[in-house]
């Protein structure tokens, strides 16, 4: 009896140095795989920093673009204007052209009517 009480205590100890063994490999590869993981957030976190700079120096380079282009538009307006005016100044001055042709053509009528009643 005593024999089959240490048998059985050397089989429960082998056991459990075999549990254990299992116990500390799962260890090792969970300590592994989170060594890893932090390993990929670290390089993702570098990644998010890097891009969120890209996007910060983006939005600059827009906003100034914005300027730029509020800078041409009134440029643009401006000239619009002027071309406008200009427009208007000569469809004015064309009436006032074919009012006087039409003064020198009726003058040079009558002109012509009393040269050949001479």
């Amino acid at each position: 009896m005593f024999l089959i009480k240490v048998v059985d205590s050397q089989g429960r100890s082998d056991f459990e140095e075999e549990g254990l063994k299992s116990a500390k490999e799962r260890l090792e590869r969970l300590e592994g795989m989170i060594k890893t993981e932090r390993t990929n957030l670290s390089k993702l976190e570098e990644q998010n920093a890097a891009a969120a700079e890209d996007i910060a120096v983006a939005e600059q380079g827009i906003a100034k673009l914005k300027e730029e282009l509020s800078t041409v538009q009134e440029v643009l307006e401006e000239k619009t204007r002027v071309v406008d005016q200009v427009k208007k100044t000569t469809s004015k001055a064309s009436k006032v052209l074919d009012q006087a042709l039409k003064e020198i053509a009726t003058a040079v009528s009558c002109l012509s009517f009393l040269l050949s009643l001479d």
